[in-house]
């Protein structure tokens, strides 16, 4: 985790969409977290990666990081001060149970974080009102990773159709708000939630509960 760049991350969501567009005549985007992020930043700029794309859903995702401090990973030699004051590598949750471990990258090298950063920056920076792709929220406004706030301005901003799922039942983690390991309580409103608004656009399905 520690060797991606800025420009990694977006090759690999050209590679990831180069295979679904071959798979399928049209793309939803799924995406979580920094995953968010990046599909943002398809829709808002003008590229030929958000052809075909049907509809996008953001869960939680962040458009700017809610840490105190975390701007400083964004700074002239945040490579040479980061380790010194994060340390040479980050735990994300030292009480981490064993299915948590082997789901998620743990432990990284600190400087990992900076190519996030910058991406998130580059993104948050964009202006909303140039979305034009059917976009879904789904954030819980308790998340510690996301800056809510900013999550909220991009929702209202948005320039194309929209529709937000606010999710006020996550307990501990609010930033992972569901799935089998963390928040599984919240798997059927999500899920469905998702089903639904899609069901509304006019895109077929074909899983419903």
């Amino acid at each position: 985790m520690g060797e991606p760049g800025v420009d990694d991350y977006f090759n690999a969501l050209a590679e990831a969409l180069a295979i679904a567009k071959a798979i399928g005549n049209k793309v939803i985007m799924i995406s979580t977290s920094f995953g968010g992020t990046l599909s943002a930043w398809t829709d808002l700029t003008d590229h030929a990666l958000k052809e075909d794309i049907e509809a996008i859903v953001l869960v939680s995702p962040v458009f700017e990081l809610a840490a105190a401090g975390t701007s400083l990973l964004t700074y002239p030699l945040a490579e040479f001060y980061t380790p010194i004051i994060v340390g040479k590598y980050r735990v994300a949750d030292p009480n981490a149970n064993f299915e948590e471990i082997y789901a998620w990258t743990n432990a990284y090298p600190s400087t990992a974080l900076l190519p996030l950063a910058e991406t998130v920056k580059l993104v948050g920076s964009l202006d909303a009102a140039n979305a034009t792709i059917p976009t879904m929220f789904i954030y819980d406004i308790r998340d510690e990773t996301s800056y809510e706030k900013a999550t909220a301005r991009f929702f209202d901003n948005w320039g194309a159709p929209k529709h937000r799922l606010l999710i006020t039942e996550s307990s501990g983690n609010h930033h992972v708000i569901a799935g089998d390991i963390t928040n599984p309580e919240n798997n059927l409103l999500v899920s469905n939630g998702i089903i639904e608004w899609l069901g509304s656009l006019g895109v077929p399905t074909i899983y419903s509960q």
